[in-house]
């Protein structure tokens, strides 16, 4: 019997030995430009007023503690060698309610919130993007909110405070399509009106302010389209993106990754890379500015 105890044992234990060894390759196999959605820390927050006091609580257990009118909402962390990304997310019977400390820039995905700009306490809407905050970030729509803060370097020593009304940004149009084989891109607004029914049509806003800007774009890919691989390019800065909608396939030095909604990157400056899109995407897309750590 103690004979049969020490096999099973042994076994059991080589079993554990080698499921560690395949996770380990599969941790050393992910890509370390690209943080996958469920790899991302979410942590449950809740936060109220005290008196003139901004109190905090963060974790399901300490939540749960909060006082029933606290403000609830979730906080989702990626963070790289260059900056972070924060993704804070109220449900239809929450709020955000958050004090600005770091973050550099905010991104309202859905809903209206408040924010100091320049001093004055400011509403946001859906589109629009603040450089610099400060004082509480407070969501105040009732069907929830979501908004996206990073936490960036700039290229001015002092970048002023703004904001960017999203209905004062003009969309930077390009159809891609292909012909013969190759890739066609559109060169003109006369050129993106007649392409094709099928191209691949790409919106992207730029949001410009002191030190850094905020790209938006919105890549339509239609059912059923040919996949379009977008020329590669080398940026010269270091960029964080988060993808809020859709999927596409990443080339980044040579390494092919499937991203999906949820995932977020980084871009080194110097190293070449490529997108084909599979689904329609949406994503925000910001320099980092910053050494790399």
């Amino acid at each position: 019997m103690r004979l049969v105890l020490s096999v099973l044992v042994s076994v059991v234990l080589s079993a554990a030995s080698v499921g560690a060894q395949d996770s380990a390759k599969r941790d050393e196999a992910m890509p370390r430009h690209v943080i996958r959605s469920k790899s991302a820390p979410v942590r449950p927050m809740a936060a109220w007023t005290d008196g003139a006091t901004l109190r905090s609580a963060s974790g399901k257990e300490a939540v749960a503690k909060a006082p029933p009118s606290a403000s609830r909402y979730e906080s989702k962390a990626y963070k790289f060698p260059s900056g972070t990304i924060e993704v804070l997310t109220a449900a239809k019977d929450g709020a955000v309610l958050k004090q600005i400390g770091a973050e550099s820039q905010l991104y309202v995905i859905k809903g209206t919130a408040e924010v100091t700009v320049a001093g004055a306490v400011t509403p946001i809407a859906a589109g629009d993007v603040v450089s610099q905050p400060s004082g509480v970030l407070r969501s105040t729509s009732a069907d929830g909110a979501v908004i996206v803060a990073y936490t960036v370097g700039s290229s001015s020593a002092q970048p002023k405070s703004t904001v960017v009304r999203g209905k004062d940004v003009a969309d930077i149009k390009l159809a891609q399509w292909m012909k013969d084989g190759k890739q066609v891109n559109s060169q003109s607004d006369a050129e993106f009106a007649a392409a094709p029914a099928d191209a691949q049509i790409h919106m992207t806003k730029r949001y410009e302010f002191d030190g850094n800007s905020l790209r938006v774009p919105f890549w339509e890919k239609k059912k059923g389209s040919p996949d379009v691989v977008n020329t590669p390019v080398v940026p010269k800065e270091t960029a964080l993106l988060y993808i809020w909608q859709g999927e596409g396939r990443f080339t980044y030095g040579g390494q092919i990754n499937e991203i999906y909604a949820g995932d977020a990157l980084e871009e080194e400056a110097g190293v070449q890379h490529g997108w084909v899109v599979k689904e329609s995407m949406k994503f925000t897309a910001t320099d980092a500015l910053n050494k790399r750590q």
